[in-house]
Formats: structure tokens, C-alpha cells, sequence
């Protein structure tokens, strides 16, 4: 007479249980890395859009003619407002970012041929902050 042997294939509930937690491991470590991407991409957006308008703000005082832009020694700052988009506004309502601009005329040219102007653009994430300076000579 044959003896059939029965066939053991197939997995145990123990390893099934053991598998499904070694997957929840590593789906939770990808939920991880990808939150942080995100806080990483929208961190990289935020100084991105400071530097932009820190060097709309240069080009335009490049642009203005020496005796239009206002300075004494001790430096007149100005400041405005821009929203999340970049959208530029006098009013602080719904501000994100806040752009400072100081011109001050340089103490040691003695007649007084070049203003040194920083911007510098600040935003609550941290106190965060973007800043350049350039010389306008006449």
C-alpha cells in the first residue's frame, strides 16, 4: 500500500503576523521621510521666494538714478510687505515675508559718492532671513 504524505506548504499565522509587522516598520519609516521631504521642499520655496524678492528689491534701486535713492549716515529704512505668493504691498494684512531696505551714505568717502543699500527679508518660519547688500556709486 502507498502512504500518501500530506504536502506542508503554505505559511504559518506566526509568520504572516511576523511579515505584516516587518512591513508596518518600513511603511511608517517611508511616512517619516516622506513628511520630511515635504517640511524640506516647502522650507527650500520659502528662502526661494526671499531670495527673489531681496533681488527685486537690488534691481530696483540699481535701476533709480543716484540722487533718487534717499540715504544719510544714519540710514533710512523702508520697509514693505509680501505675501506667500510674493505679492509685494505696503500693508502688513495677511503679510508673510517682511522686506527691509537700509541705504546708508558711506562715512569714509568723503564726498559722499556711494551709498551702501542692504535688504534683507525676513519670515516667521523660525526667524528666518534673507540678506544683500551692493554699493551705488554715481
Amino acid at each position: 500500500m502507498i502512504s500518501v504524505i500530506p504536502d506542508k506548504q503554505g505559511f504559518t499565522l506566526i509568520e504572516i503576523l511576523v511579515a505584516m509587522c516587518l512591513l508596518l516598520i518600513a511603511l511608517l519609516a517611508l511616512l517619516s521621510l516622506t513628511t520630511t521631504v515635504i517640511k524640506g521642499n516647502y522650507a527650500s520655496k520659502m528662502t526661494t521666494m526671499a531670495t527673489t524678492l531681496v533681488k527685486d528689491k537690488l534691481e530696483d534701486l540699481k535701476n533709480k538714478s543716484y540722487a533718487s535713492v534717499s540715504a544719510s549716515t544714519s540710514g533710512i529704512t523702508s520697509t514693505d510687505y509680501a505675501s506667500a505668493t510674493g505679492q509685494v504691498s505696503a500693508s502688513s494684512t495677511g503679510a508673510y515675508f517682511t522686506r527691509n531696505c537700509t541705504c546708508k551714505l558711506d562715512a569714509a568717502e568723503p564726498n559722499d559718492t556711494m551709498k551702501t543699500v542692504v535688504v534683507t527679508v525676513s519670515w516667521n518660519e523660525g526667524s528666518r532671513s534673507v540678506s544683500a547688500s551692493t554699493i551705488i556709486g554715481r
